[in-house]
């Protein structure tokens, strides 16, 4: 008699692909997450936490700075927002490096000829607001707020506010469970949290919720 032998099957390989989870640390989570025309719920409460105002009004506006020179090119600001407090331009810095805020800064200028030159008067009310949410940066403080001043701080103009957030060291008080810290600035903090930790933070706050389930 002779018997058949059949080969023992292969088990059929399982690949298991987890998700990448990314942050507002990448300007393009940050657009699709704040920069929803539709619904600006978000961008408002992250502003007014910044600015310790109350905002009535925000319009997302088109993000390409105009340039004259045709051979120059192109520049794109992570975002541009007209607002009741002010026009307002956002950066996303993932590391910071001598060029950073060169680079940071000829924006903000092209920005601020292109609205402030319009016309024979020059529009000297409009507040020129730029926001940079910086990573990698060695800096002993949470933020710094520059203008165009002297050493006596006499500011040459007094529509230009420049705001650098150093947006690790915001994080790193949730790890040392600095609670008023972690409490005053919750929505900074958000911005770069990993997934179990927001988790966490949105128990305690519907603003946190709303972002992580965006």
């Amino acid at each position: 008699m002779i018997k058949h032998f059949q080969p023992a099957r292969k088990k059929k390989e399982v690949r298991i692909i987890e998700e990448k989870y990314y942050t507002c640390k990448y300007d393009r989570v940050f657009k699709d997450i704040f920069l929803d025309s539709k619904d600006p719920h978000l961008l408002k409460v992250l502003l007014e936490s910044i600015l310790k105002v109350e905002i009535h009004t925000i319009t997302i506006q088109n993000n390409e700075l105009i340039e004259e020179n045709k051979e120059v090119k192109r520049k794109y600001l992570d975002a541009l927002l007209d607002t009741s407090e002010g026009i307002i331009n956002i950066e996303i810095n993932t590391s910071i490096s001598p060029s950073t805020r060169i680079r940071n800064f000829a924006y903000l200028s092209r920005l601020y000829a292109n609205h402030t030159l319009k016309g024979e008067d020059y529009n000297t009310k409009q507040k020129f607001i730029q926001m940079n949410f910086t990573y990698n940066m060695k800096d002993k403080e949470y933020y710094r707020i520059y203008s165009i001043q002297d050493k006596e701080k006499k500011e040459y103009v007094e529509n230009i506010q420049i705001y650098e957030f150093n947006m690790d060291k915001y994080v790193n008080t949730w790890y040392t469970k600095e609670k008023e810290k972690i409490k005053d600035n919750k929505y900074l903090i958000m911005m770069n949290l990993p997934k179990k930790e927001l988790e966490e933070l949105s128990k305690e706050d519907k603003v946190v919720k709303e972002y992580m389930e965006k």
